[in-house]
């Protein structure tokens, strides 16, 4: 099941690659729009930004609902979305477990 994309956002359509990571980051309050129709998904981002996306996962609860999800799950869609949007980020040596 994919996750339904933000319409209102001009710069995110469906056939967007940034759709799902951008929908699951909006859904989770892990990141905000820049306007009430842009999301700006190519724009680049400061250390401090990243830093406070990590701690919003971390903080809001939606990492244990992710992680029960998973448990509770025989799918690894909620994972699979998480390392995409981290990757989308630019992230892939905090996936790795490398200090920035």
């Amino acid at each position: 099941m994919s996750m339904i994309a933000i319409d209102n956002f001009t710069d995110v359509p469906r056939s967007s690659k940034y759709q799902q990571p951008v929908s699951w980051a909006y859904y989770g309050a892990i990141a905000k729009p820049t306007t009430k129709t842009t999301f700006e998904p190519e724009s680049v981002c400061t250390k401090g930004q990243i830093v406070t996306f990590i701690y919003q996962v971390e903080h809001t609860g939606l990492k244990d609902w992710m992680d029960t999800t998973q448990k509770n799950s025989n799918s690894s869609q909620i994972e699979d979305i998480y390392e995409s949007t981290l990757k989308e980020m630019g992230l892939e040596d905090f996936l790795n477990g490398n200090q920035f």
